[in-house]
């Protein structure tokens, strides 16, 4: 048990104040203090004033508080401190919150240097801070974070979700690095918006249980090869990346579990060659949109061979290649077009010639026949 001086509380207990439930709305285990144009934290004796409540959910969002300070021992579970306008957090401002599930610090102003394990640190026990039994989701979306201290989730090894898109990374570092992947229990990992041009390898090598990954809008021109330490994946959003052709020869064909992929808005994208997405046996949904250079669609992209030379598909249920610049579809794209429960093919400069007939024969009649109850939009 590593032990952090994050201070004591010298506050002495004042009569239970109503101050919080005067101000917000509290009801059904819930404090809502939602855009009430708050400028200060509240302190320990309006927090005290909760204990009887026993809130479970505690939403600050949308007020102008600058900085946060200790919150008294109370059961809360999900604590919302999203768009705020927070600088600065003091150390152990959630020690006393032991049932701590959710903790949402999007949306602010906190900086590299105004967060570090003092500030998470765990609930108190005899020797200093322990970790959090029950943290699961942490949120420092749209920040000023330029790196991590490779210790700041020190008393957060359990959290199943991070949210750090939109902060200025540009870089992951050794250190950083170090952070990310020391949560071996990751499910999910947002790294959306965050001017990215590389992953480091290393990086996901630990996080066996990943089933969720978020890197759309970074700056990569290819694929990024740390993908392949993560075979778990289920879920891979690789949107708004400048990445200008996909290949057989890059990660994708190790992400066998995958089940939904996003490659849409692909600025540069023009090519998608043989087997690019080859090996994706669980690929359910795939998106390939809005791609407006996209022109060359090899027929084959989806496909790969067995053990004994016979030709494979995912069995999609949902297909979105509209909004590209594809003047044709090949019908060899799927095996079986009627597993299709959901697709878009519209706005691409589609030529009118015996290449695409099959596409006015077999393909419009099932797009019209699907279920009425499937979001279908029709060329």
């Amino acid at each position: 048990m590593t032990q952090v001086d994050v201070g004591t509380d010298t506050t002495s207990p004042d009569p239970l104040s109503t101050t919080i439930c005067t101000t917000c709305a509290c009801a059904d285990g819930a404090v809502n203090c939602v855009n009430l144009n708050l400028t200060t934290f509240f302190e320990i004796p309006d927090w005290d004033g909760l204990k009887d409540f026993k809130p479970l959910s505690v939403n600050l969002s949308h007020n102008a508080i600058t900085h946060i300070s200790r919150i008294s021992k109370l059961p809360i579970r999900e604590l919302n401190l999203s768009s705020c306008e927070i600088q600065t957090i003091e150390d152990g401002s959630f020690i006393y919150l032991e049932d701590l599930r959710v903790l949402d610090l999007s949306n602010n102003k906190i900086s590299t240097s105004a967060i570090n394990k003092k500030v998470f640190a765990g609930p108190l026990g005899i020797l200093g801070p322990m970790n959090f039994k029950t943290m699961q989701y942490l949120s420092l979306a749209n920040n000023d974070l330029h790196s991590l201290a490779q210790d700041l989730f020190l008393f957060m090894p359990d959290l199943l979700y991070l949210d750090l898109s939109d902060n200025p990374l540009a870089f992951i570092d050794q250190v950083t690095m170090g952070a990310i992947s020391d949560l071996k229990y990751l499910r999910e990992l947002r790294l959306s918006n965050c001017e990215l041009e590389t992953l480091p390898d290393g990086l996901l090598r630990r996080q066996r249980k990943l089933r969720r990954l978020d890197i759309s809008n970074n700056r990569f021109t290819t694929i990024p090869a740390v993908l392949k330490e993560a075979p778990s994946l289920v879920y891979l959003n690789l949107d708004r990346t400048p990445i200008q052709t996909l290949d057989s020869n890059t990660a994708l064909g190790n992400l066998t579990k995958l089940q939904e992929l996003s490659l849409s808005r692909l600025s540069r994208l023009q090519n998608v060659s043989a087997g690019a997405l080859a090996g994706l046996g669980d690929l359910v949904i795939l998106r390939m949109n809005y791609n407006p250079r996209l022109t060359n669609l090899d027929p084959d992209f989806l496909v790969w061979k067995n053990e004994d030379d016979e030709e494979l598909w995912p069995n999609l249920r949902e297909l979105y290649l509209n909004n590209n610049n594809l003047s044709s579809i090949d019908s060899g794209i799927l095996d079986n077009w009627k597993e299709l429960m959901a697709a878009d093919f519209s706005i691409n400069p589609f030529i009118c010639d015996c290449k695409n007939q099959w596409v006015v024969d077999v393909l419009v009649p099932l797009l019209v026949a699907m279920s009425a109850n499937t979001t279908i939009n029709n060329m």
